[in-house]
């Protein structure tokens, strides 16, 4: 059996109370990227929810919200809901399920710990994040060094075969303390955020929301997608072929210019920009953007 620990760090042997101050120092910096993740997907979702329903007739948009979020499936008329409200429901029911289900999604998943192991002359740690600006920020700490380990394939140029093999003797013992030898049991875990306990701040979201250039883009991109798939019969074993298919064609020249129409199409529908009032206002009092040709298009 493969020993592979591609999450592997390791720091110096220290006290108890170094370890307690160090580990307060990592949830201050963790934090701030747990904040700015939310409010960045927070946004994503606001302009998602009200673009689409600019631009989709109104039984399709509520189609996909309730597909998206079984939640919305108790409300007789979602669309009572105003966007920032949804959005969080959205995020924190696709939260709960990862939980559920222990099915990765890094695009929601913003959970971030670390089992300690103590040795006698290092502490042994894995790092436990899906989003890669945990990692990131990990860097930014001296005292925390890598330490992966795998024996599936070579190791790093850096490390000479000594220096490997005596690193696998370390993590086998180190994940040998436990006769269960599960990380968490062989040494303690700490968690670095606390997932669920954010209050959406308006004035973030605004900041984070993609601009009108980015979203008429990738409104474009998907709605040509939509045409030519829909110009062709698909089935579960097709699809996958089709799409690579689709994206090809979009970047001959006919693909381009049904990319450049429909660009020109959703610019005169999207809003531009989007206010406080939009977040919270119910989506059914939503004065109407685009023209009643657009919202019944079907699409």
């Amino acid at each position: 059996m493969s020993t592979k620990i591609y999450n592997g760090f390791v720091l110096p042997k220290m006290s108890l109370d170094q370890l307690h101050k160090l580990v307060l120092k990592m949830r201050e910096r963790m934090a701030c990227i747990h904040d700015d993740l939310y409010h960045e997907r927070m946004a994503s979702l606001c302009c998602g929810i009200l673009d689409n329903y600019t631009f989709q007739p109104t039984d399709v948009f509520l189609k996909v919200l309730k597909e998206e979020c079984e939640y919305f499936n108790r409300f007789k008329d979602p669309l009572d809901w105003w966007p920032m409200g949804m959005a969080d429901t959205i995020l924190r029911e696709r939260q709960r399920k990862i939980k559920q289900t222990m099915k990765r999604d890094p695009v929601y998943d913003f959970d971030c710990e670390m089992v300690l192991i103590p040795g006698k002359r290092k502490i042994h740690m894995l790092f436990y994040a899906e989003n890669k600006a945990y990692y990131e920020m990990l860097e930014t700490f001296p005292e925390i060094q890598e330490y992966p380990y795998w024996d599936n394939t070579d190791p790093p140029d850096d490390v000479t075969r000594k220096q490997w093999r005596k690193r696998g003797k370390e993590w086998d013992k180190a994940l040998s303390a436990h006769r269960s030898e599960i990380p968490s049991l062989c040494g303690f875990t700490a968690d670095l955020v606390v997932t669920g306990r954010i209050m959406p701040r308006v004035p973030q979201i605004l900041a984070s929301m993609p601009t009108f250039e980015q979203r008429v883009e990738h409104y474009a991109w998907k709605e040509a997608l939509k045409q030519v798939f829909h110009s062709q019969e698909t089935t579960e074993s097709t699809k996958r072929d089709l799409y690579f298919k689709a994206l090809e064609h979009l970047r001959t020249d006919k693909g381009k210019a049904m990319l450049e129409k429909e660009k020109q199409r959703l610019a005169k529908i999207l809003q531009p920009f989007y206010t406080k009032e939009d977040l919270l206002k119910p989506l059914k009092d939503r004065d109407p953007v685009c023209p009643a040709e657009a919202k019944n298009k079907e699409i």
